[in-house]
């Protein structure tokens, strides 16, 4: 929702105490607060497949690898587009089947083989699991 949002709030003159922050800003900004992880968590290798809207944004990207490195978690990133999803659109019933097609032909080719799979985005999580490929969404590992 950053990604819709972030330039809303100026264009309606609303007064914002802090500027709006990504969630991988956020965590870096309180980093130290952040427990510790489990061993299990720390010696795999995790693969981030992120939003298609922060793909377009290396700074986040950065931020994340950053985030991480801190927190001693090793990621790798798996960038392939579009998801299928497009907010609201591989929703919407008379899209479903071209949204399951644009998922097949990117996403769902490059993650069956895969395990401990993170994505960043709501949809693209919902995605993954819809084709029944086990993922969490990135916030999972801090709850």
């Amino acid at each position: 929702m950053f990604y819709c949002f972030q330039d809303e709030y100026k264009k309606a003159g609303i007064p914002l105490e802090k500027p709006l922050m990504t969630l991988q800003e956020f965590l870096l900004e309180n980093t130290p607060k952040i427990p510790s992880f489990s061993e299990q968590i720390i010696h795999k290798t995790w693969t981030i497949f992120p939003h298609c809207m922060e793909q377009t944004h290396p700074e986040h990207l950065k931020q994340w690898m950053d985030l991480f490195q801190k927190l001693k978690i090793t990621i790798n990133f798996k960038s392939l587009g579009c998801y299928g999803q497009a907010g609201v659109y591989g929703y919407q019933l008379q899209n479903q089947e071209t949204s399951q097609e644009i998922f097949k032909k990117g996403w769902g080719q490059d993650t069956q083989w895969q395990e401990n799979i993170l994505s960043s985005g709501f949809s693209c999580h919902h995605q993954f699991s819809k084709y029944g490929i086990q993922s969490q969404h990135l916030l999972e590992l801090f709850t």
